[in-house]
């Protein structure tokens, strides 16, 4: 406004941007919430159609036979027990005793300095957002606060008029 003139608005408060309250920052996470759940329902989905196809390829490659009949009872057996030779076989090459990467055992890209500066910036950063989070709740609730305060104030002051006329009309 020209002439260093300032506009009163009907709320009091000039437009812009505010700190957000409780109940924004519930809605901002109960959204959050909503989309993570909607897009781990949604790779369950992919992943079980993707097993449909694979299961429909197989199928038409090599029939099963009827369900419950003697002939798929066996064949369940015989796919189990190849299952288990292939996995005592794999157990007997490795002698025994699962392979290590020398990276694990010896500290590589995920150890040594470089790894623990990135799990420190990791922790670090975690850190800040529950900082910043707490700090936009407490900064929200004294928000409110002071608003009941302000509310607390314009009611009392509303009262203690009322008062002092009730008294000048009585004792002038």
């Amino acid at each position: 406004m020209p002439g260093g003139e300032t506009q009163v608005y009907k709320s009091g408060r000039r437009p812009g941007p505010v700190i957000p309250n409780p109940q924004d920052l519930e809605l901002r996470r109960e959204l959050e919430q909503e989309d993570s759940l909607a897009h781990r329902q949604d790779l369950r989905e992919h992943r079980h159609l993707d097993r449909r196809q694979q299961r429909e390829r197989l199928d038409e490659l090599v029939p099963r036979a009827e369900a419950g009949s003697k002939d798929r009872i066996l064949e369940k057996k015989r796919e189990k027990a190849d299952s288990n030779r292939a996995f005592a076989s794999a157990k007997m090459e490795a002698g025994g005793v699962e392979e290590v990467p020398e990276s694990d055992l010896l500290g590589d890209e995920d150890g040594g300095p470089e790894g623990f500066k990135k799990q420190k910036k990791e922790m670090d950063r975690k850190k800040n957002e529950r900082e910043v989070r707490r700090e936009e709740i407490l900064r929200a609730r004294m928000v409110e606060l002071e608003e009941r305060r302000r509310e607390y104030r314009a009611k009392e002051e509303k009262t203690m008029s009322g008062l002092v006329a009730l008294a000048k009309a009585r004792f002038g």
